[in-house]
């Protein structure tokens, strides 16, 4: 007897279990930013086109749940011009 992957596991008897609906993908990625305060921040390698350049970077997340990062001006991340930068709209 198997029991179908996309239900929750529980100890209702025999089924009677009430359905428990599952999270967005939105409310998973707001769970993932509060589980966690620090993610990876990446942007265009200059020694090789085409590849990332990614840093382990700490976050906060301000009062609607959205990350704000402190970056030093020292960092590679903001050695490239502002206008080559490239953001993902998520952000």
């Amino acid at each position: 007897m198997s029991t179908p992957s996309n239900r929750h596991a529980g100890t209702g008897a025999g089924g009677a279990q009430a359905t428990i609906p599952e999270p967005s993908y939105a409310e998973r990625a707001r769970t993932l930013l509060h589980l966690s305060r620090v993610g990876s921040l990446s942007t265009l390698s200059r020694k090789r086109p085409g590849y990332p350049f990614g840093s382990l970077m700490p976050y906060a997340l301000d009062g609607a749940g959205r990350p704000l990062f402190l970056i030093s001006t020292m960092a590679m991340h903001t050695q490239k011009p502002a206008s080559r930068m490239r953001v993902p709209a998520c952000w």
